[in-house]
């Protein structure tokens, strides 16, 4: 985040107590841009370089170890390289979301009074002790033990959570990144599929999706809406932010109310169900999926093998 975080909520509160009495709700009217931007295929090559490290480093000390169970020494150089690259797609990604933010501004014609930000499905490193946070965020103290500020969004139609975090170790000091799905992608789009195979025209799907949008303008980048993404298909916003609360995950400071939302949408087939000749990325992005499917596969066939595998 550019400003600091207990400086941020310290603002923000003092802001919210003089707009609020003490019978109404405190609101407080900013414009606010709130960006998801992931490492994609840049991340992917760094895994997958990193990936092949760990399986030639483990072999040297262990036999019979599964791809997905490889493991690289943090103290020994490819351990640290790895490390490093980790960082550097941490602080890509910063980049992005700020290059996206500042753009609009210009185009605005405004600037920019703070921002924040927080990674989620990451990996830290809190002393000797590596945090994989698959689904969730980190909602811990900074290094002087102030609460840091995150962003925690539910699903497109619900507010978005500015929250402090508890540091509750219990936790491993983490909160939801988001609602979560409630089922999976496939399984979001097949409910709506007659029995031919085809799913609602557009004007169907168009209506599915102002049922569940009230409200918001919602825009697809590929024009046609994608059902997995809309709030049927995760958790009830209210029930998860409930919970947060519940399990001393976080507190929540402030909710941000979405007027609007961009969408990737749906592309159509994946590319290996086109037909035409795929693109080397394209090829690239199938194999790196295959390579997650077998490890996937091979790590679930060493859990069943009590003596770890040959």
């Amino acid at each position: 985040a550019k400003a600091g975080h207990h400086e941020l909520a310290d603002a923000l509160g003092a802001e919210l107590q003089s707009a609020g009495s003490p019978d109404t709700p405190s609101v407080v009217r900013w414009n606010v841009l709130v960006t998801h931007h992931g490492s994609r295929g840049l991340g992917a090559h760094v895994y997958k370089r990193g990936q092949k490290a760990a399986e030639k480093q483990t072999a040297k000390t262990a036999a019979g170890i599964p791809t997905a169970a490889c493991w690289l020494d943090f103290d020994s150089e490819e351990g640290a390289a790895y490390w490093e690259a980790l960082q550097y797609v941490s602080r890509w990604t910063l980049a992005n979301h700020q290059c996206i933010h500042a753009s609009l501004a210009e185009k605005l014609g405004t600037v920019i009074a703070a921002s924040v930000g927080n990674e989620h499905n990451f990996v830290w490193k809190r002393d000797r002790l590596f945090l994989h946070g698959k689904g969730a965020t980190p909602a811990w103290n900074d290094d002087l033990g102030r609460p840091r500020i995150g962003l925690i969004p539910l699903h497109m139609a619900a507010p978005i959570l500015l929250v402090l975090g508890r540091d509750n170790t219990e936790y491993l000091s983490f909160a939801p990144h988001g609602a979560g799905r409630n089922v999976s992608r496939r399984a979001a789009v097949r409910a709506f599929q007659q029995d031919d195979g085809l799913g609602p025209d557009s004007k169907e799907l168009q209506r599915l999706v102002s049922e569940q949008t009230p409200g918001i303008a919602v825009r697809w980048w590929h024009k046609k809406p994608d059902l997995s993404e809309t709030p049927m298909a995760y958790k009830p916003a209210a029930q998860v932010k409930a919970q947060i609360a519940q399990f001393g995950l976080a507190e929540v400071v402030a909710e941000i109310r979405p007027l609007g939302c961009i969408m990737a949408g749906d592309a159509g087939p994946r590319p290996w169900e086109r037909d035409k000749d795929l693109t080397p990325k394209q090829k690239r992005q199938i194999e790196h999926r295959a390579d997650r499917r077998k490890s996937r596969r091979g790590l679930l066939s060493w859990d069943d093998d009590p003596e770890g595998g040959e």
